[in-house]
């Protein structure tokens, strides 16, 4: 399995929000960038990235992936974009969630 390593000389947050947001430019999004910024780097430099790129720009990173790409891509990207606590908490909510919905009660609801 491959695994994604963390650059010797990490971008600084400011210059990973500019190169996301020209990522999101013109016409369709320049996937290929997105994970060189995002899977190439730790947790808490993801965070940096998205507490910076709301700083810059008024609008959450969150928000803007989840335009710019689309399906399991934007599933993954997503996830990765959260702390790790944060991604295990949303993972293991959808999982209860989608358990539920398999469960049915007597009066049929739920």
């Amino acid at each position: 399995m491959a695994s994604l390593k963390v650059p010797e000389v990490v971008p600084s947050p400011t210059q990973d929000s500019e190169r996301l947001r020209n990522a999101f430019q013109g016409f369709g999004t320049d996937e290929k960038a997105v994970i060189l910024v995002l899977g190439h780097r730790n947790a808490q430099q993801r965070k940096e990235i998205k507490e910076t790129y709301q700083q810059l720009y008024s609008e959450s990173l969150i928000d803007r992936l989840h335009s710019e790409l689309s399906g399991d891509f934007r599933n993954a990207v997503i996830l990765w974009t959260y702390d790790p606590p944060e991604r295990h908490a949303k993972l293991a909510k959808d999982a209860l969630k989608a358990k539920r919905k398999g469960i049915k009660t007597p009066s049929g609801s739920g």
